[in-house]
């Protein structure tokens, strides 16, 4: 799976109003974190997943958005 893949399944999800467990966002984020590593992460992928946290109500650890900000 590739981060585009990522991205727009929670993209997905966040547009159907589907609000997976914290623990299955957790462990996306660190595969998120992992690609962007390999620098598999582009700012549409990193915009995607950003709207669909807002709009999930999601906040993600300081120690996360800080690698972004």
């Amino acid at each position: 799976m590739f981060v585009q893949d990522l991205s727009n399944m929670l993209w997905a999800l966040a547009s159907l109003g589907v609000s997976p467990e914290p623990a299955w966002l957790q462990q996306l984020l660190q595969e998120v974190t992992r690609r962007q590593i390999q620098k598999q992460l582009l700012p549409q992928h990193m915009a995607n997943l950003g709207w669909a946290l807002a709009k999930l109500g999601h906040r993600p650890d300081r120690d996360w958005v800080s690698r972004w900000v």
